[in-house]
């Protein structure tokens, strides 16, 4: 947050202290609401709108100066890393992959993995509760966990899922249309999408 906030909106870091094991911070708050939140129908292409843009100024940050690496070799060692330890979460995976294995969706990533990368400087979960919007703008990222060096679609194929995702009955439907034109990529590669939506069953 402390290097992002250069670049893009973001908490202000006030405190951080580890103790007994445990890591605390503490950040200053972000005005403005969360995409998330239930938007009167006439604001909502507004909102996707704004959220494609706050989406193309964090991309648009130097990728040379940034010093957190989230590229696949590094995303794909820790999915069979976390695969190996039993942490990934078999109960949340999207209905598509239900069913199915940590060790089965491992080998199914690693076949469609893409031959290239279009790096950028990613969130990493960009999905719609982490922007935060006033007066139509961006006022600030959060969930920051996962920023650094990614493919662009990284970022792309969570915005689309969670903007036609159940948890998000406000849009829905075609909303993921609207954002990728305001984005800039009106025809999208949905087998890349469909790449970094697995790649994340695994965190």
């Amino acid at each position: 947050m402390r290097w992002l906030s250069a670049w893009v909106p973001v908490p202000q870091v006030l405190e951080f202290c580890q103790q007994d094991g445990s890591e605390y911070m503490l950040m200053s708050e972000v005005a403005g609401r969360s995409g998330a939140e239930d938007w009167p129908s006439e604001e909502r292409a507004r909102v996707v709108v704004a959220i494609a843009e706050a989406l193309k100024r964090l991309h648009s940050t130097p990728v040379e100066q940034c010093p957190f690496d989230q590229r696949l070799e590094t995303k794909i060692a820790q999915a069979r890393r976390r695969t190996e330890l039993g942490l990934v979460n078999l109960e949340d995976f999207d209905e598509r992959w239900q069913g199915k294995s940590a060790e089965e969706l491992l080998e199914v990533l690693l076949e469609t993995r893409p031959a290239d990368e279009d790096w950028v400087v990613c969130h990493g979960d960009y999905c719609l509760p982490n922007v935060l919007l006033e007066q139509g703008k961006l006022s600030g990222l959060v969930d920051l966990g996962r920023a650094g060096i990614a493919d662009r679609y990284q970022d792309l194929a969570l915005m689309t899922r969670s903007l036609t995702s159940d948890l998000n009955p406000q849009f829905g439907e075609g909303w993921d249309r609207v954002f990728l034109e305001a984005y800039g990529i009106p025809q999208p590669d949905w087998e890349r999408i469909k790449f970094y939506r697995l790649l994340d069953e695994f965190f």
